[in-house]
């Protein structure tokens, strides 16, 4: 069991929000030299992905220091018990991220409920956070997992048993001397195959190992898994469709970034070295359950 839910959340939460507090002052100086010449795009959505993935993987790992530096570093400040705002002053971006962290009260590994707000309304004390029109919240969480979608592919637990499959000659179905004629392995962490019944005419196609699938998708919600760092087997983010509510209709805004820990291989991994992570351009540039 986690040192971490002995601890108590609400004595985590004060003083990540007492630390906060105190850093105000030479925070405001930081992002006003940093954020004058930010750009007015939406690749920072992106952004807001791995930082959400390393804020619940360093409350996996009961890091509350390094949870604490991480929240500072990246801008963000406390708005009320176990809530943060990600705050960049005069920043150009129009979307701002905000999150909180549950208890984990009913067994579960405390996880995050987050938000994507349009500054205008976060600066509004009488706008109603955490709900939006459909079509705008949508769009929101298709833009920040454009990157992802990119670069959806099949786990590596499961690229590994097809390629060793192709490699070995172990397909059911094929003939040993029709493999040169349908598959190629291009590297590591991809192959091309074709058509057995007509390789000749038929298009390659690629198959490649991903860090994300969508596999766990069901009709209610989109669920974008991540197979990445730290003691955990994988996290997943979680989209209701809100499948009862027309595009112009209101919904809440608000996903969820769920840890799992089903094989509880995450035990034997090492800890996310944040710096690594974080400065990595890629969804893929690193195959992490790959323990080659």
């Amino acid at each position: 069991m986690f040192k971490f839910y002995l601890l108590n959340l609400k004595k985590l939460f004060i003083f990540l929000i007492m630390k906060s507090l105190n850093k105000i002052v030479p925070f405001f100086i930081f992002i006003f030299s940093f954020n004058l010449f930010s750009q007015n795009n939406y690749d920072y959505l992106n952004d807001y992905l791995k930082e959400l993935i390393v804020i619940e993987t360093l409350i996996v790992e009961n890091r509350v220091d390094e949870l604490d530096k991480f929240l500072s570093e990246y801008g963000y400040i406390a708005a009320g018990e176990g809530s943060f705002l990600k705050f960049e002053f005069l920043s150009k971006k129009s979307i701002r991220l905000m999150f909180f962290i549950t208890d984990g009260s009913d067994g579960s590994k405390p996880y995050l409920v987050a938000t994507l707000e349009d500054k205008k309304k976060t600066n509004n004390e009488h706008s109603k956070i955490g709900n939006g029109i459909k079509s705008e919240v949508t769009n929101n969480w298709m833009m920040m997992l454009q990157e992802v979608t990119e670069n959806l592919g099949t786990v590596w637990m499961m690229y590994k048993l097809q390629a060793d499959a192709w490699e070995k000659k172990e397909v059911g179905g094929i003939e040993e001397d029709q493999y040169d004629d349908i598959y190629e392995s291009i590297n590591r962490y991809s192959f091309r195959t074709k058509s057995k019944l007509d390789p000749a005419n038929s298009k390659w196609e690629v198959t490649k190992a991903s860090n994300w699938s969508t596999w766990m998708t069901t009709e209610d919600r989109w669920i974008y898994s991540f197979h990445g760092p730290g003691k955990l087997d994988w996290l997943e983010f979680i989209f209701p469709k809100h499948n009862d509510k027309a595009s112009h209709e209101e919904i809440s805004s608000m996903f969820y970034i769920v840890p799992r820990t089903q094989y509880e291989t995450g035990g034997e991994k090492d800890e996310i070295n944040i710096d690594f992570f974080m400065a990595l351009n890629n969804w893929n540039d690193r195959i992490w359950n790959d323990n080659k």
